[in-house]
């Protein structure tokens, strides 16, 4: 009897312990996934496409630093059907004229507290027209946009816009013993400061002394907490080699990026 009893007893015991695996494993499976700390609005345009390898390292870049990125369509931010307060931050990698009503949208999105980046070059735009020179002024606090190359781009060398050196103590700048951001670029976007606007970087030539192209980064900051970032050159190609190879270029390419993106509070510190 007590044999019976004690095997009565484990089987119980047994049929507990099955429950409370299933429960857990049902409970686990319910379980919301973690969300990304922060999310950032990609405004696509049919000139850089999401299937690109820079938009997929880019993509990938950015959720390891703790930020889902996330495409939305320019017509979709102009017509209202997506607010941008959404998001913790707006990225524009492509230098054109986004029209009147999505430059307004942009300045109400920063009176708000919103945070903006764009880089880029000019593509097939040489010419942004009024609208976009008037969002670049009053929305990024910036003007004069030129587009600038070195005469021996495109046939293997180039010695001009090759370093970005920083020229105040800013903080998207987090490593202060770094003082020149390899690029290798030789073609940028001229820009100044407009009212509001302040140069924090300047590009510099190969041999890493003299200054050429002018402002590199211009920031700005308002008393709502809105926050715009300016970078005079298309740069995922260089962000993108970081994924296949460990160099000086990759490795300060992202380390500016994630420099910027902290600043505006779209990055967050590793957990």
């Amino acid at each position: 009897m007590k044999t019976k009893t004690c095997r009565r007893s484990l089987s119980v015991k047994g049929a507990i312990v099955l429950v409370g695996s299933l429960l857990l494993m049902c409970f686990a499976s319910a379980a919301p996934k973690a969300e990304a700390a922060s999310k950032l609005a990609l405004i696509s345009t049919n000139q850089v496409p999401s299937d690109s390898k820079d938009m997929i390292f880019f993509k990938k870049f950015c959720a390891e630093n703790g930020c889902e990125l996330i495409e939305v369509d320019q017509a979709d931010v102009t017509s209202g059907k997506a607010d941008l307060k959404d998001y913790n931050g707006v990225a524009l990698f492509y230098i054109m004229d986004y029209g009147n009503e999505f430059w307004q949208k942009l300045a109400a999105y920063l009176a708000e507290g919103g945070k903006l980046f764009w880089s880029g070059t000019y593509g097939a735009f040489k010419d942004i027209g009024e609208s976009g020179k008037k969002g670049l002024r009053d929305v990024f606090k910036a003007q004069t946009m030129l587009y600038i190359e070195d005469p021996q781009l495109g046939n293997g060398t180039v010695d001009t816009m090759m370093w970005i050196k920083p020229t105040s103590e800013h903080g998207i700048f987090e490593d202060k013993e770094v003082k020149l951001y390899a690029i290798f670029s030789g073609e940028a976007m001229g820009f100044e400061p407009a009212a509001g606007g302040k140069t924090v970087a300047c590009w510099v030539n190969r041999d890493q002394k003299t200054e050429s192209g002018g402002p590199a980064i211009i920031v700005s900051e308002n008393n709502a907490g809105g926050k715009t970032v300016l970078l005079g050159v298309y740069s995922l190609n260089l962000l993108a080699r970081g994924s296949e190879e460990d160099s000086l270029v990759s490795r300060q390419i992202s380390q500016l990026y994630i420099g910027m993106f902290k600043w505006l509070g779209i990055f967050t510190d590793k957990k």
